[in-house]
């Protein structure tokens, strides 16, 4: 049980503290032209990071009281009577986040969700459009036709037994995670396949796809509301129980295997942390994870200052 079961559902106020807290460390990383090794950012960093994934119970899970999505969220996802279901639609509204708002998504575009996911005679073209364009609607398709008899918990509870038993030396296995789920789960563009497939593989890869990274990041790490929906929705799964234990042992799936979702807002803020004049998106990925890799860190840990610009 968390918060929101106990109806104490994240504040305002509690998204607007990590919010403040982050945009206060974003300016210092300006005006004082902090570096991503450097100890202080470090030190301040990891304590929003923890903010933000493992608070105390009555303040975890902050940023999910942003005024604009609370209430969608809570009703369609946190509080909903079919944990299942609910994390099922959590996927694809992460699929659903790319090129906008999201605002516009966590309340919207999980509604218009929530109904497609209800509704008889479902299909690819009657799914909500996307201004990211026909390929959301595609992986959301492909996700829900793999996953439509037992929803995402069924996969989830599947792949996490299959690697964690297939796999002797755990190193790698939350990157076979998101390997198999690009494969499974989505359509990857040419250009990053092989990246995936060396993911699966248990190998770090700098495979784009900031919506992926951003989803195993919120499911491997948020200790607050999110991880009891998983455990709630994996519940009633084969092997769910099982699955659930295994995903949350960092012993297992490392927390350090959770890399920083790139998109416009992070390109931004690498450069400012890495120092490099023009990076591309890949590079602040591959950059994050050696700075990770360094200092013993998971690499999302930098996707706090993703607030800073909120």
């Amino acid at each position: 049980m968390c918060r929101s079961c106990d109806r104490d559902f994240p504040e305002p106020s509690d998204h607007r503290a990590l919010s403040d807290a982050a945009a206060a460390l974003r300016r210092r990383v300006t005006l004082e032209h902090l570096k991503a090794n450097n100890d202080q950012f470090i030190q301040e960093v990891v304590s929003l990071d923890q903010q933000r994934f493992n608070g105390p119970r009555s303040k975890a899970s902050p940023e999910w009281g942003q005024p604009q999505t609370a209430p969608a969220t809570v009703r369609y996802i946190f509080r909903a009577p079919d944990p299942a279901h609910a994390l099922t639609l959590f996927v694809l509204a992460c699929w659903y986040d790319a090129q906008e708002q999201y605002v516009t998504v966590w309340s919207r575009r999980i509604a218009q969700l929530d109904e497609w996911m209800s509704s008889p005679g479902r299909s690819e073209a009657t799914l909500p459009s996307a201004r990211s364009g026909p390929w959301t609607r595609s992986i959301a398709w492909k996700t829900w036709q793999r996953c439509e008899s037992g929803g995402f918990p069924e996969w989830f509870a599947g792949t996490i037994n299959s690697i964690a038993e297939g796999n002797h030396v755990p190193a790698g296995n939350a990157h076979r995670v998101i390997g198999r789920l690009a494969r499974e789960l989505t359509n990857p563009g040419q250009g990053t396949r092989g990246a995936f497939a060396a993911l699966e593989a248990g190998h770090y890869a700098p495979a784009m796809f900031k919506r992926a990274w951003m989803l195993m990041m919120f499911l491997r790490r948020d200790q607050g509301i999110i991880r009891c929906l998983v455990e709630r929705a994996l519940a009633g799964a084969t092997r769910g129980a099982e699955a659930a234990e295994r995903w949350y042992d960092d012993r297992l799936f490392s927390q350090l295997e959770s890399e920083l979702p790139v998109d416009r807002r992070m390109l931004t803020i690498g450069r400012e942390l890495f120092g490099a004049p023009s990076p591309d998106e890949a590079a602040v990925l591959s950059q994050a994870h050696s700075w990770g890799q360094e200092h013993g860190l998971s690499p999302s840990t930098l996707d706090v200052l993703f607030f800073a610009m909120d």
